[in-house]
């Protein structure tokens, strides 16, 4: 499966009705499912699960709305995170990788987001204006760094559950012995962490515990870093991947 039967559908000019909604809507679900994340770190040295961005979209959903839920309780009622939106956020944010691939999170610039925001457009483009308007506004605010980005507590919140969710995969890995998640996926990720703690209370009481056993396996990490690079090149490993 691949992108081939959206493609059909947005090369049709058509506007998405009932009529075409399955065929629009499985063309989105078979170009999700064809994109295989931390694609590249595979490539380096392997990983121990295959993850698409179908699962991953949903897996995300339901993670970004338990703790929303949780983060809720801990703010008054003018001040509570829509989770609404941040449920359309978590759906879509990977949508436009169907034409662009997956690309690693930590090394994505601003030229790489834009790309993610036009092919954004391009795929809901045919959608009814109202729909299309709002899956934009959700868009702007899952993706962050482009000029048409949102900054909200919603985008944050999403930002700060999409790093959980790296760190988390990352951890597992290293634990497994894939040591090459380790430079960018962990040692970049736990300050931003560590700073969205302080605005959304929750993730302390969900998470504390385990980022915490994640710092721990950083500095564990730094200390041995390079008996991890000496083994990694000698099981045919480049240490410039290592080191990225």
């Amino acid at each position: 499966m691949d992108a081939a039967r959206l493609e059909k559908v947005l090369e049709s000019g058509d506007k998405i009705c009932l009529g075409n909604l399955f065929e629009y809507l499985q063309g989105i679900a078979e170009g999700l499912e064809s994109v295989v994340r931390w694609e590249y770190r595979e490539k380096i040295a392997g990983q121990s699960v295959r993850e698409n961005d179908l699962q991953h979209s949903y897996k995300t959903a339901l993670l970004t709305l338990i703790c929303a839920i949780e983060e809720n309780q801990y703010r008054a009622a003018e001040d509570r995170l829509d989770l609404g939106l941040l449920c359309a956020m978590a759906l879509i944010h990977d949508i436009s990788e169907i034409f662009e691939g997956d690309l690693f999170g930590p090394i994505k610039g601003s030229a790489e987001r834009n790309m993610e925001m036009l092919a954004f457009e391009h795929i809901v483009s045919p959608l009814p204006r109202g729909v299309r308007k709002y899956f934009l506004y959700a868009f702007r605010q899952a993706v962050l760094g482009t000029a048409l980005s949102i900054n909200s507590a919603e985008s944050r919140f999403f930002n700060a559950i999409e790093k959980i969710g790296a760190v988390k995969r990352s951890l597992h890995e290293c634990r497994l012995g894939n040591t090459h998640f380790a430079p960018k996926c962990l040692e970049t990720e736990i300050p931003a962490l560590q700073k969205y703690a302080i605005e959304f209370p929750s993730l302390r009481t969900l998470y504390g515990p385990y980022i915490d056993e994640t710092i721990e396996y950083v500095n564990e990490f730094r200390e041995q870093r390079n008996r991890y690079l000496a083994d990694f090149v000698r099981n045919g490993g480049n240490e410039n991947d290592f080191l990225l």
